[in-house]
């Protein structure tokens, strides 16, 4: 494409075009309006002071599953935990009113997973459940988790699965905000480890999830508190290599792909690290040394 002022101006003119031909149904674009400015005010460090008009933003709006899950997130985060508990029972109720929220209907991920994090939050492991249930369906191969923790890190899981990784660009705080995403599910999940065993499994989920977002700094730590846990584990001081490559950081990554490629060695695993190493594009090159051959770990 022609990058000329006036071909820009023209690719312009014909997008904004091709809008007027798209036409909502009655109310729906002052839902979408009024849901994407609370959502763009969530992520505004004075957000706790617009909370009231936020909350009047929304009760002008017609019934809806979107809408329904806002005025949740917003209870939740204004502190509201008794109003949100009517509230999610009010939509796990069998005869909750509307399409939206019929066992039957097909799920909604959105508005299961803010009622989800609701009965976290309130501690309602039942409810927790029953919204796990409902997501699922018919699915019977896949048991509700057993308490909080395990909660956290299964829906974690599904919304990993359903492409819902990270929001980046937003600041979220466990103790407010209300989680949307894989990585947010993980962080609100640490404050319930239960056991020294189940925080190595917080940190490897973590971990795997940072390694597929573009938080690169974020991935470096959690890749590094990964390799303190398991000091012998190549594969673990690999991965943070790689974290360190990945964010710039040349030195600390070279010197740790060194220490892998001698904890594999001392493994006896040298050909396990190449094809490991070599699937990342770092590759191993043979030398001699004044003590003989050895190999050395570039990256590439």
């Amino acid at each position: 494409m022609n990058h000329l002022p006036e071909h820009r101006a023209s690719e312009l003119i014909r997008i904004f075009r091709s809008f007027s031909a798209r036409t909502c149904a009655p109310g729906e674009s002052e839902r979408i309006f009024a849901l994407a400015c609370v959502q763009w005010a969530r992520g505004n460090p004075a957000y706790r002071k617009h909370l009231p008009s936020l909350a009047a933003l929304l009760e002008r709006q017609d019934i809806h599953h979107d809408v329904t899950a806002m005025r949740l997130r917003l209870l939740l985060e204004s502190g509201r935990m008794e109003d949100a508990r009517n509230l999610l029972s009010e939509i796990l109720a069998p005869e909750s009113c509307g399409p939206d929220f019929s066992p039957d209907a097909e799920a909604s991920l959105d508005i299961h997973t803010v009622c989800a994090v609701a009965a976290l939050r309130l501690g309602d492991l039942p409810a927790f459940q029953a919204c796990w249930r409902r997501q699922h369906g018919k699915k019977t191969e896949l048991p509700a988790p057993a308490n909080l923790f395990q909660g956290c890190l299964a829906w974690a899981d599904m919304l990993a699965r359903a492409g819902r990784l990270c929001q980046p660009g937003f600041q979220f705080d466990p103790a407010r905000d209300c989680p949307e995403s894989a990585l947010e599910m993980f962080l609100m999940a640490e404050q319930w480890i239960p056991d020294e065993e189940n925080r190595r499994l917080w940190v490897r989920k973590m971990t795997e999830c940072c390694d597929k977002t573009p938080l690169l700094s974020l991935a470096v730590n959690c890749n590094a508190r990964r390799s303190l846990d398991a000091p012998e584990d190549w594969r673990a001081s690999l991965d943070y290599a790689l974290a360190c490559l990945r964010s710039f950081r040349l030195e600390e990554g070279l010197a740790e792909v060194e220490a892998a490629y001698g904890l594999a060695r001392n493994a006896g695993q040298e050909a396990e690290f190449r094809l490991a190493a070599d699937r990342q594009g770092i590759r191993c090159t043979r030398f001699t040394t004044p003590t003989g051959p050895r190999s050395f770990p570039t990256f590439s």
